[in-house]
């Protein structure tokens, strides 16, 4: 039985409904056939001679249409297969063991994924939350990173979002970031647009566990949210040009082992318990995070600017809020916290980027 897919003809066993030959012929392949069929008769001899030239094509010869085997050999498949395995292994594109960067700038490939939020159910509308995604685009956008932004996903699109990106082959992918930009809670709960779900489910989909193409890559969590309610006061009083403040809580290739945890930085817009200040100009955490890795990137490594953002943000922000109750004004202040495994230094490089702390690695 043969079948003609634009010019693919497919030979099939129909007594075991199996595919057992494929081919493309050329177009010069197929006048040849055409006019050699002109002079035979019958539907017989047409598909004899069809089957013939497909058969010479793929330099096998078997005598006649009627003599095809009637079972494909499973070894020989299986062991295609496990050819096929080893060499996609082989091509993961993973560090050595001796490799003290990340070599950004080896990879052409990274990817920033936005899960921004700004309407969630049965919470306060999340104004300027789009000028974080600016800051945000703009900043990873100048090294190379492709930059997604999803705008109030469901807990399910979220799932399904990261479930779907983290299985392909991101072996040509150099570094992978996930920003979450939302109302948060205790205990890592953050918002989807119509429910909650923990920032753990985040960090399990970037683990290198059910994805091996993810090994020796840098993953990077940015989280934007409150933590909580309780402020963290101010040692020391000081003024501040910020006004209207709002806050995100919730209403409640050597052979080498590493573990799947490794190579992921989770970093936090404020302390566990306390709230995440934003205003209608973006959040303190992700202004200064991007004004600093715009400035800093071309010497220093993430975790070494990720320093200098939290020194900046402890002590340049305060939020004066008066209480009307104990008619006395409270001054709250903000702490980012960052949860590191990364087993090297990772710096923001583009494609092919040069610099002396790469070359001294």
């Amino acid at each position: 039985c043969v079948f003609n897919r634009h010019r693919s003809y497919i030979i099939i066993d129909i007594s075991k409904y199996k595919v057992i030959e494929e081919t493309v012929l050329f177009p010069e392949e197929i006048e040849t056939m055409d006019a050699n069929n002109e002079n035979s008769e019958g539907t017989e001899d047409n598909i004899t001679l069809l089957y013939d030239s497909i058969r010479f094509k793929s330099g096998q010869r078997m005598n006649r249409f009627n003599n095809v085997p009637r079972d494909v050999d499973t070894s020989t498949v299986e062991t295609e297969k496990q050819e096929v395995q080893q060499k996609n292994v082989r091509k993961r594109k993973v560090l050595s063991r001796t490799a003290l960067t990340y070599e950004l700038e080896k990879f052409e490939l990274k990817i920033l994924l936005i899960f921004n939020h700004i309407k969630v159910i049965n919470h306060e509308e999340r104004r300027g939350t789009e000028e974080d995604v600016k800051s945000l685009k703009c900043t990873f956008g100048n090294f190379g990173f492709t930059v997604t932004e999803y705008v109030d996903l469901t807990e399910k699109q979220i799932k399904n979002t990261l479930k779907d990106f983290t299985s392909k082959n991101l072996s040509n992918y150099g570094c992978i970031a996930v920003a979450v930009l939302t109302h948060g809670s205790y205990d890592g709960e953050l918002m989807a647009a119509d429910t909650s779900y923990n920032e753990k489910m985040i960090v399990e989909y970037l683990k290198a566990g059910d994805n091996n193409t993810l090994i020796t890559k840098p993953r990077i969590v940015i989280i934007q949210a409150c933590r909580g309610k309780g402020d963290i006061k101010a040692v020391t009083v000081s003024g501040t040009e910020e006004n209207d403040i709002f806050t995100d809580a919730i209403n409640e290739s050597e052979s080498y082992t590493l573990p799947m945890e490794a190579d992921i930085l989770v970093l936090h817009s404020c302390y566990e318990g306390n709230p995440a200040h934003r205003t209608d100009k973006g959040s303190w955490f992700i202004k200064t995070l991007c004004e600093e890795i715009d400035r800093l990137a071309a010497t220093e490594d993430l975790e070494s600017i990720i320093t200098v953002v939290k020194r900046r943000v402890a002590i340049d922000y305060i939020h004066e809020k008066y209480d009307s109750i104990k008619t006395e004004y409270s001054y709250n202040k903000q702490m980012p916290v960052s949860t590191s495994t990364f087993t090297r230094k990772l710096y923001l490089r583009r494609y092919k980027e040069v610099s002396e702390q790469t070359e001294v690695s």
